[in-house]
């Protein structure tokens, strides 16, 4: 028996804003889709909202998960020292190091 896998993207809400399944999405919830909508519009710039599409093998859409992500520089703290190594092993691999 050959097992189908499940899929999953991550559109933005302009995308989603003619799914039923997002409009009736936590509708048994206190807060429903419209919550969603409003705490992404109140996120700073710097936070990319998506949300979760997960599918079935048929390809029918089981369930939508909001989640954010903050691009942050975890070594902005470190000791001026470390700067050059940190700067030389960003040059060589970029995006490392964030």
């Amino acid at each position: 028996m050959r097992r189908q896998r499940a899929a999953s993207r991550w559109p933005l809400r302009h995308d989603l804003q003619h799914c039923r399944h997002w409009q009736r999405a936590f509708a048994s919830q206190h807060k429903d889709h419209r919550y969603y909508e409003i705490v992404e519009d109140a996120l700073h710039s710097e936070f990319d909202y998506r949300y979760f599409v997960i599918r079935n093998a048929r390809r029918d859409v089981t369930a939508i998960q909001p989640f954010f992500i903050l691009d942050l520089d975890i070594l902005v703290g470190t000791h001026p020292r470390l700067r050059p190594l940190i700067d030389a092993i960003r040059a060589v691999w970029r995006g490392s190091c964030t």
